[in-house]
């Protein structure tokens, strides 16, 4: 009996999504399960705004790791301190939102164009339908089914906006990624 011809599957690489709050962590896997990536790892609220590279390193230092492999750090740059230091961690793909992260989910359903608040955008978000009850660090199913209808439009909204001012997300660049790999 002659060997069968077996297709070879390409490895997926790993994705380690390092976050700064709950409400990153709950769209992060939100995608994974969307976008069927059991190799996501997401690693929520990494001290939050005292982020460095040596905490980054010392993280990632115990991870498997191969070539392919990618680490993301989600965060807002609603803190100065915390976007110069993020700048200087090397070997990380940056995916921030100024003011924070809610700008981005803003984005999946109308542009910005002014430089906006922390409180404004959340308020603004939570006046839209299915967002009325919204809280930080869940999604309801009603809000996931409106995140996951419009993330294109989110991503295009994204790229016309000037990151990494207020307002701007780089959030699109992970959601490509993943949506490339599925």
């Amino acid at each position: 009996m002659g060997r069968r011809n077996r297709q070879r599957k390409e490895i997926l690489p790993t994705y380690y999504v390092f976050c700064e709050g709950q409400s990153e962590h709950e769209y992060i896997l939100m995608l994974k399960r969307h976008f069927r990536m059991p190799s996501v790892v997401v690693k929520p609220s990494i001290l939050g705004n005292k982020i460095s590279a040596k905490i980054i390193h010392k993280a990632i230092k115990g991870l498997p790791r191969h070539p392919k492999d990618k680490v993301f750090l989600l965060y807002d740059l609603d803190v100065e301190e915390v976007a110069q230091r993020l700048v200087k961690i090397d070997g990380v793909i940056l995916l921030t939102s100024n003011p924070c992260f809610e700008v981005w989910m803003y984005l999946h359903f109308s542009n910005l164009t002014n430089a906006v608040e922390s409180n404004d955008i959340l308020n603004r978000l939570k006046s839209l339908d299915p967002f009325n009850q919204y809280k930080k660090g869940s999604l309801k199913k009603s809000e996931v089914a409106a995140l996951l209808n419009n993330m294109e439009t989110a991503t295009e909204r994204a790229l016309n906006l000037n990151h990494p001012q207020n307002p701007s997300s780089s959030v699109h660049l992970l959601v490509t990624l993943m949506k490339n790999h599925a």
